[in-house]
């Protein structure tokens, strides 16, 4: 009996119902926690800094003094006294050239994982003097141990209400649920045919519910089954003296089950003949929607130099629309192609490593190509690009050279204002290099997103909120191709009157910087 009955307690309807509410309650439970523990780091994370700030505002005044009077000893004992605080695990002091006057951290093996740096300015008569700078570090322990306790709780919390809601569920759902269908199911297997009064389930719920409902119509069932049995017993004691005919009947009703199974089986060999036609009806579907899928394809595939045909054709006879249309359809392909060749040319990359030549190239030649290029492809475009003859060569590669001049007069076309400028000037800079610069009065970057914009596929929320497109892999793709040139880029400044950025290039060590015409 036991081994009967661990099949239905298992696929009970109570235990259905707790094990998937609380996969579901598991689930959600361990998600809250996680996040509210991440939270927790956060916050713990932010106190740190907000506490490295308050030491650094009632340490400031002494280490400015120190520093500006050159106090050595002021200037190793303030950094040993800030050391001492809880949450710092190492204290760097720099003076004003960067040179690290004291560095001393606590003896543990936990990396410094949180670090902030303060420049510490002095007074001298109202005059602010920048004498140095305060780094302070904490590590990963002191996190964790502030955030033990509240791990503990928020587990605790969590296990708590884990196991409540378990019990408040098992024990409705027992009383609710289980016990009730246990009384129905033991009654359906002791039904007894020939003692049906007999047979009854007690009502043990108030309330009026489905449990409820299916015992009283059990019930009810079982009294007409009952009466009907009955009934049965004297019309069969009644008609005893008709077996004869009752057996002819059933010779009639054999023969009609007979008929009936014949139709069965003739209906049922139909229904497989139509499965197999509906069978065939799909693959024969499949295969047409497949040989459409290809067929429709290449024509798709064709649009872009159709209107590449379309746009000379219409050069002579077309009206103004046809060609803005044509044009746009032209212009639209070109900027995705223009993404799309950004997105490859990244990604092979490291796979170039030394395979651009570099030769003697103008750059006169590169700058005008390039923004030849820019403009054919940007004619709405309202912004005037500036460039004056520098007649300077380098030693380089004109084709990627004028793809890296693409990338940032796009950029700075993209964030400048209407009606904006965009200014390029090369010229020899004092160490002896050449320097390529693009200004522009643009939106601006600010100052904690100058190192975030040559990381691939960086955007910032300017380019977001006011929907500016591209995917920002250019200026990225830029200075890996400068790297690999033996040159550089930079962004010199930046302010919300434009940015100023440097293409710098190696002189050519072949001939003179200047080309005599």
């Amino acid at each position: 009996m036991p081994q009967h009955e661990t099949g239905p307690k298992k696929n009970a309807l109570a235990a259905q119902m707790l094990r998937g509410v609380f996969s579901v309650y598991l689930f959600i439970a361990i998600a809250v926690t996680a996040t509210h523990m991440v939270a927790e780091y956060i916050n713990t994370e932010d106190s740190i800094y907000q506490e490295m700030d308050q030491i650094h505002k009632t340490f400031e005044t002494g280490l400015s003094q120190s520093l500006w009077t050159m106090n050595d000893e002021q200037s190793h004992t303030i950094p040993q006294g800030i050391l001492n605080m809880p949450v710092i695990t190492r204290v760097q002091l720099l003076d004003h050239e960067g040179k690290i006057l004291s560095d001393i951290h606590q003896n543990i093996t936990q990396e410094n994982i949180l670090t902030k740096s303060f420049d510490i300015y002095y007074d001298n008569g109202g005059q602010l003097n920048n004498v140095g700078t305060l780094i302070l570090s904490s590590s990963r322990d002191i996190i964790i141990n502030k955030l033990r306790y509240s791990f503990i709780f928020i587990m605790i919390n969590a296990a708590i209400k884990f196991i409540a809601l378990w019990i408040i569920f098992l024990w409705f759902g027992k009383r609710l649920i289980h016990t009730p269908l246990h009384k129905i199911t033991q009654t359906i297997k002791t039904l007894d045919l020939d003692n049906l009064h007999a047979t009854t389930i007690p009502s043990t719920v108030n309330n009026k519910n489905e449990i409820s409902i299916l015992t009283d119509s059990f019930n009810t069932l079982i009294s007409n089954l009952s009466s009907a049995k009955t009934d049965l017993d004297n019309i069969h004691q009644q008609r005893a003296l008709e077996i004869e005919e009752h057996k002819n009947a059933k010779k009639e009703i054999s023969e009609l089950n007979k008929a009936l199974d014949d139709r069965v089986r003739i209906r049922t060999l139909e229904l497989e003949n139509s499965k197999q036609e509906s069978q065939q009806a799909n693959i024969a579907k499949t295969q047409f929607l497949a040989r459409m899928s290809h067929e429709l394809r290449t024509p798709l595939n064709e649009v872009l130099g159709f209107a590449q045909v379309q746009a000379r054709l219409l050069q002579h006879e077309g009206s103004q629309r046809q060609k803005e249309t044509t044009q746009h359809i032209l212009d639209a392909g070109q900027k995705l192609l223009f993404i799309i060749e950004d997105i490859l040319n990244y990604s092979q990359l490291d796979d170039d490593v030394n395979d651009i030549p570099l030769e003697i190239c103008d750059i006169d030649i590169a700058i005008l190509e390039a923004i030849q290029q820019f403009s054919e492809s940007n004619k709405d475009s309202k912004i005037q690009i500036n460039y004056s003859s520098s007649k300077l060569k380098t030693k380089s590669n004109l084709l990627k050279l004028m793809q890296v001049v693409i990338h940032i007069i796009s950029n700075a076309v993209k964030y400048n204002h209407n009606k904006g400028s965009v200014n390029i000037m090369s010229s020899i800079a004092a160490e002896g290099h050449i320097e390529i610069a693009i200004q522009d009065t643009g939106v601006g970057i600010s100052k904690e997103h100058w190192k975030e914009i040559f990381s691939p596929f960086t955007r910032l929320e300017y380019a977001e909120s006011h929907q500016i497109g591209g995917v920002g892999v250019g200026l990225s793709l830029a200075r890996s191709l400068m790297r690999k040139m033996q040159g550089d880029i930079t962004l010199s400044h930046s302010s919300p009157d434009g940015s100023l950025f440097i293409i710098s290039l190696p002189r050519s060590e072949d001939l003179d910087i200047r080309a005599q015409l």
